[in-house]
């Protein structure tokens, strides 16, 4: 701005200020200029819009008004808007300014905007965005620029300062854009196959895996899930900053063949589990089988001696409990192995073809103590009938008897000893 233009403008000012406050005079601040920035750098595609705010900071004094010259590079042009009236808006006061004390004179040419704000009543500017405008980039705006806050002054009744700028940089990130859209296609395709590897894993074990084992591989897929969704998360971050690479791709599709292995070898487990646990049930079913058919027959045998043979059955029931110790011993065994899903159908085979062995030795028990008691009753009425004819009678104890004793005898007759119970 040329001195004259620069006069004519502070005289603009403080003309507003002559007419609010009734007086021309100025004193020139010594302290440190209010802070007037941007947020930048600004990031642009050519077509894109954008709102930018300008913030203000207050120094050591306070002020009610200014004057400021907003350059906008080439590439990059003002966004008119219409008011209720249709008239031409470039821009507007943000919440520094009061909409009941400030007042603006807001102008646009030769891609500057022109702000100027005043306040009858001295009004103060609050910190915060003493201003707004919106632009719009187009193909000539160059990778790096700069929107240029020219000519700035601030003044009140009491104060002015000096003529200051300041700037922020202004980037044309189309190639990025373009990487970073190349690059978050790439992922977002990554990302799809492996969910869908992950949907189908997650059907297939719902309607494969027993029941019992089931929960525990959707817990490990849902963790498959997890790592995929948190990496995914960071670079939806950097996609959101324009911020993608190549090299982000390569990591998050390593990423996904990593997990779709993993989800691969959960499947693999769970088949093989399964198959395994069935096998284990099968077995098992078939060794309970021969166990139940066994512990059957003793305890048939049990009862038929309890019942048929009670001068005998101390002996022959002794008999039954050693074989009835070893089929249990051989169920303890074998229920180990089944609690640890270890039991194969060979080994469940082979056990219930041991036990099943136990059938005819406990027939013969109940055989031979059905014939012992047989013998006994035999005895009796032998000695009932001749008794007179016995040759001796005798106790269990040897002592020779001049009759048969309640309990039990030994009889000698015809040279042989017969033991009989009276």
């Amino acid at each position: 701005m040329n001195i004259m233009k620069k006069n004519m403008f502070v005289a603009k000012l403080g003309m507003f200020l002559m007419m609010l406050f009734g007086s021309v005079s100025f004193v020139s601040a010594q302290s440190a200029n209010p802070k007037v920035t941007i947020d930048g750098p600004l990031k642009f595609i050519p077509g894109m819009e954008a709102e930018i705010s300008v913030n203000y900071e207050a120094g050591d004094v306070e002020f009610s008004g200014y004057q400021m010259k907003v350059l906008l590079p080439e590439g990059l042009s003002v966004v008119e808007e219409k008011d209720e009236e249709g008239m031409a808006v470039y821009g507007t006061l943000g919440d520094a300014c009061s909409a009941k004390y400030h007042m603006s004179d807001i102008s646009f040419k030769n891609n500057e905007i022109f702000f100027i704000v005043f306040s009858i009543q001295d009004y103060m500017l609050k910190n915060g965005t003493l201003c707004k405008f919106k632009v719009k980039a187009d193909e000539k705006l160059a990778k790096d620029a700069k929107i240029m806050l020219n000519e700035i002054i601030f003044a009140s009744t009491e104060a002015s300062t000096d003529e200051f700028t300041s700037e922020v940089a202004v980037n044309n990130i189309k190639d990025e854009w373009d990487a970073n859209e190349a690059a978050n296609t790439k992922i977002n395709d990554a990302l799809m196959a492996t969910m869908t590897v992950l949907d189908a894993a997650d059907q297939q074990i719902n309607e494969t895996c027993l029941e019992s084992l089931r929960e525990g591989y959707l817990d490990k897929l849902a963790d498959c899930a997890t790592v995929i969704n948190q990496k995914g998360m960071e670079l939806s971050a950097k996609y959101a900053a324009i911020e993608l690479t190549e090299k982000d791709v390569e990591d998050f599709v390593a990423v996904c063949a990593e997990t779709q292995t993993k989800i691969q070898a959960i499947l693999d487990e769970a088949a093989e589990m399964t198959k395994k646990f069935e096998a284990n049930e099968a077995a098992n079913a078939t060794f309970q089988a021969a166990f139940t058919e066994i512990s059957t027959l003793l305890n048939d045998a049990d009862a038929k001696i309890n019942d048929e043979c009670p001068d005998v059955k101390d002996t022959y029931l002794d008999q039954l409990a050693e074989i009835a110790t070893q089929v249990n011993q051989k169920g303890m065994e074998l229920g180990s192995l089944y609690a640890a899903i270890e039991l194969t159908q060979e080994v469940a085979d082979k056990a219930a073809a041991d036990i099943k062995a136990f059938a005819a030795q406990i027939e013969d028990i109940v055989t031979a103590a059905v014939k012992a008691q047989n013998e006994i009753a035999t005895g009796i009425h032998g000695i009932t009938a001749d008794f007179q004819n016995a040759e001796a009678v005798y106790s269990i104890g040897g002592v020779r008897l001049n009759k048969a004793a309640k309990g039990v005898n030994v009889v000698i007759r015809n040279g042989k000893a017969i033991k009989v119970v009276k």
